[in-house]
């Protein structure tokens, strides 16, 4: 699990600048870049502030976090079958308009 591409690949999606989310988490543009490059790991206070910042629960990060290469190969397959969904739900409640679904 690569926290800090999640974190940088919903901050594309919901189309929020990094200037941006350092604006609303309080956090500095290097802490924000460090963290989407996984040179550093955000603590529970500001993946909170991050979540915050993005407009998304927390909960999130998690589904969205979790690779195929970390499921068993006997249930990836269901893995697929479910998480593509929900993913493109989970965006479409956060605001991200998924086109050609």
């Amino acid at each position: 699990m690569e926290l800090g591409t999640t974190i940088k690949a919903l901050r594309k999606a919901l189309k929020i600048s990094r200037p941006l989310l350092s604006e609303r988490t309080g956090l500095s543009k290097t802490t924000i870049y460090n963290i989407e490059h996984n040179l550093s790991f955000p603590t529970r206070k500001n993946i909170a502030k991050i979540c915050e910042g993005l407009g998304v629960p927390e909960s999130y990060l998690l589904v969205f976090s979790v690779k195929d290469e970390e499921i068993s190969k006997e249930r990836r397959d269901a893995f697929r079958c479910y998480m593509i969904p929900l993913r493109i739900l989970l965006l479409e409640e956060a605001g991200v308009k998924i086109e050609g679904i």
